[in-house]
């Protein structure tokens, strides 16, 4: 086979990243404090003879990491759950956006939760879902730019947002909400 050296050698890549990835995953589960970047724990977790490749194997831990882990964004931990690495991304995403961008997602959560209860009582039984009633409407409250991670932000204050107005969903697809 003529490329049988480049596959050995980008085998040898990848092996190394899953080295790494089983050290990370035992690191996680003994709740080891590493108060480190993810990036700094792989060059630290890298072996020596392989060092010149350390930005590549990171890239390969990364991606090879199992879909229930992603890296730390506190960096106490490793690791962390990766619905814990979305929710703090969001959380992260939804200040600048404040900040800069004069983006309030919350803001924008509470006047889609009125428009949703409203169009839910006029279409109770609408086929729509929770994702469909958010995109159609997006760009009534930010019609320069918005993306489905600015959807995930707003439904990120969705559940504060509708029991302060007395309800919450019982299905997002069909969208239903019922009285709490």
């Amino acid at each position: 086979m003529e490329d049988e050296l480049y596959y050995s050698f980008e085998k040898e890549l990848d092996n190394e990243a899953k080295r790494i990835i089983h050290i990370l995953l035992d690191m996680y589960e003994k709740k080891r404090k590493v108060k480190k970047s993810f990036s700094e724990i792989v060059s630290l977790l890298v072996k020596k003879e392989l060092k010149y490749y350390t930005v590549d194997i990171n890239l390969r831990v990364t991606h090879f990491l199992p879909d229930d882990y992603a890296p730390d964004f506190k960096e106490v931990y490793a690791l962390s759950k990766r619905e814990e690495f979305n929710k703090e991304s969001l959380i992260r995403y939804t200040k600048m956006c404040k900040k800069d961008l004069k983006k309030d997602h919350e803001k924008i959560a509470q006047s889609l939760v009125k428009k949703m209860i409203k169009f839910l009582i006029k279409h109770p039984n609408t086929e729509k879902g929770l994702l469909e009633f958010i995109s159609e409407r997006i760009h009534d409250y930010l019609p320069d730019h918005n993306d489905s991670v600015d959807a995930r932000a707003i439904v990120f204050f969705y559940d504060a947002a509708l029991k302060k107005e007395g309800y919450q969903i019982s299905s997002l697809n069909p969208l239903r909400i019922k009285k709490i």
